[in-house]
């Protein structure tokens, strides 16, 4: 009986411990990473990663120019949302660099999605945000 109780808790805890590890690793809309503007951040993109979220905020209307970098056989989708999860654009299959310039983007929060389709290793991102030389009338 302690033997059973014994291989119950410790099941237990492991089942526990692997789904707080799960959790723990996934990445979503609702848990992006911060993107700053004007800058490269790298990401290692495991096989177990089949999405990646980042999220960047504009402070003035202006352009914004999205770079990616990838390690060669990583093959991926870009997707690029408002706060609404409105696609503003769209990469598929892109392999080792992509890029897209978002014109006319107003104040506010956006998002990026990669969809990894296969392969894995380092992805760099790299924003250039341009902001609008005159400034929309209130």
């Amino acid at each position: 009986m302690k033997i059973r109780l014994g291989i119950s808790l410790l099941l237990g805890f492991i089942l526990t411990c692997t789904l707080v590890s799960l959790t723990a690793a996934q990445n979503t809309f609702e848990t992006a990473d911060e993107l700053p503007l004007d800058d490269s951040v790298t990401k290692v993109l495991k096989e177990s990663d089949s999405e990646y979220w980042w999220k960047f905020t504009t402070t003035c209307d202006g352009s914004l120019t999205l770079s990616t970098q990838a390690d060669e056989g990583i093959d991926y989708d870009l997707c690029i949302f408002d706060s609404m999860k409105h696609e503003l654009a769209l990469l598929t299959n892109s392999c080792s660099e992509a890029s897209v310039t978002l014109d006319d983007l107003s104040e506010g929060r956006y998002y990026i999605k990669v969809n990894r389709k296969e392969g894995s290793g380092d992805f760099t991102i790299t924003t250039d945000f341009t902001p609008a030389s005159m400034q929309n009338d209130s």
